[in-house]
Formats: C-alpha cells, structure tokens, sequence
C-alpha cells in the first residue's frame, strides 16, 4: 500500500479538501511548482489531517523544501505512527523522538 502527495494544488480550498490543514492560511501560496509556506509574518506549517490507509508498515517520509528567508523559520518534518514520532529540522535525516 502506499500513499503520495505530490501537492500539486492551487488554492487553499483544494488542500484542505485533500485533507491539509493550516493555522496560518494567509502564509500558504501556491505555484505550478508546488506550495509555498511564508513564514516572514509568523510561522506557517501544514499538517496531514486525513487518515492513512492502514497496512503500512514499511514507510518513508520524504520532504522536498527549500528554505529560503527569515531567522524564525525554517524547515521540518515530523511523522506521527500509532507507536512513535519521528521529527527533524535537518533535511539529511529523520530521528526517533
């Protein structure tokens, strides 16, 4: 089984139907290229709010971003299973919490 999102939208209205959320809405922009966050204002993240499909076991979460301005932001990835969590701001690895 597996899951991608290759976050290809182009409004906020079709990221939350595709299940995203966002505290910050007016960080969030979107390009042919994919979704920016702009956190020059405040911090701005996006979190997965749909569930899984079940039976994944072997998984990977991968992060294609680019950094690009600011002092207060920065990248990250966490992943959140039934038994652990997994969070990283360095795009080389994702470490067990």
């Amino acid at each position: 089984s597996v899951w991608r999102d290759d976050m290809n939208y182009s409004s906020f209205d079709q990221l939350q139907t595709a299940g995203w959320t966002s505290e910050h809405p007016a960080g969030v922009n979107f390009t042919t290229g994919g979704v920016i966050l702009d956190g020059t204002s405040q911090d701005t993240a996006i979190h997965y709010s749909n569930k899984f499909p079940s039976g994944i076991y072997d998984w990977t979460v991968e992060d294609r971003s680019r950094w690009i301005l600011g002092s207060h932001s920065g990248n990250g990835v966490s992943a959140i299973t039934e038994h652990h969590s997994f969070s990283t701001t360095n795009q080389k690895d994702i470490t067990s919490v």
